[in-house]
């Protein structure tokens, strides 16, 4: 009978945490945007960063403007053209530095020491399935995490970095 009540009582708990880690998520598993956010937003501008050597990749800068942010939440991350960053407060707006992957040659050799330099590549799945017009904003709201869809990105002129010397 012990064996029962505590099958009963793992079950149940099994069942609820399911239920509350999925109140974000529609009938198909995709995240849902809040319709009635009480964080507005002016707009979201981006930037493209160009790195002068070919192998560093290139960046985003993207800055956003907040019109009004109730006190009980607080900006997380920003996702963009399949690049996901931590947003950070400076200077009463958000900024997020997505990079892009690098072009890094690979070490290809018979001695698997000399391969061990290379890095990993992330593949981690965006949630989200964007147009180059869009970004999502994610924050959290008495600590729930919630989703802002928004098009309202003005995209200033790219900066273009000099490429630097070689190391001696």
């Amino acid at each position: 009978m012990k064996i029962y009540g505590l099958l009963t009582i793992i079950f149940s708990l099994a069942v609820l945490t399911t239920c509350s880690t999925n109140k974000n998520k529609n009938a198909n598993n995709a995240l849902l945007f809040e319709k009635d956010a009480l964080i507005k937003i002016n707009q979201v501008t981006y930037q493209k960063q160009v790195a002068g050597k070919e192998e560093v990749g290139e960046s985003y800068k993207l800055m956003v403007d907040i019109l009004s942010n109730p006190k009980n939440s607080e900006l997380d991350s920003i996702y963009f053209r399949g690049l996901k960053g931590k947003l950070k407060l400076q200077n009463n707006s958000y900024t997020a530095v997505l990079n892009g992957p690098s072009n890094r040659d690979l070490i290809m050799s018979e001695n698997q020491i000399e391969e061990l330099e290379n890095e990993l590549p992330d593949i981690s799945k965006m949630p989200f399935n964007l147009n180059d017009k869009e970004c999502v904003i994610s924050y959290i709201e008495n600590s729930r995490t919630k989703f802002l869809k928004t098009t309202k990105l003005k995209e200033l002129p790219a900066t273009y970095y000099p490429s630097t010397p070689p190391k001696k």
